[in-house]
């Protein structure tokens, strides 16, 4: 089993895109780098959102990836803290989320 866990969600309502991230080793500022530009990718893919709301997810985006650069060396809570990020958004009067969240081990030190 791996030690260490973490997944970045965007959500809307009850719809939902994520991607985890799982190692055996601690999870880097760079892997969830890498994970939000997965979401982005799946965003743009997704039946649910729409297309005009890209710009406003990559402006999230980046203000994300620019909050998990804070955490090191100190990192992530140990036990699993849950959401430990939020950026919220709106495109067209309509309000979207994207979570990162913590769900093992010390990450983040790096």
């Amino acid at each position: 089993m791996h030690k260490f866990r973490m997944r970045v969600q965007l959500q809307h309502k009850k719809s939902t895109e994520s991607v985890s991230i799982v190692s055996h080793s601690a999870i880097m500022v760079m892997d969830v780098h890498l994970a939000l530009d997965g979401l982005t990718v799946k965003a743009s893919k997704s039946q649910w959102f729409p297309s005009r709301a890209l710009r406003a997810l990559k402006t999230a985006v980046d203000e994300m990836k620019f909050k998990v650069q804070q955490y090191p060396p100190r990192g992530t809570p140990i036990n699993g803290a849950g959401n430990i990020a939020r950026r919220e958004f709106v495109d067209n009067k309509v309000q979207y989320r994207i979570d990162l969240e913590n769900h093992a081990g010390r990450n983040l030190t790096s």
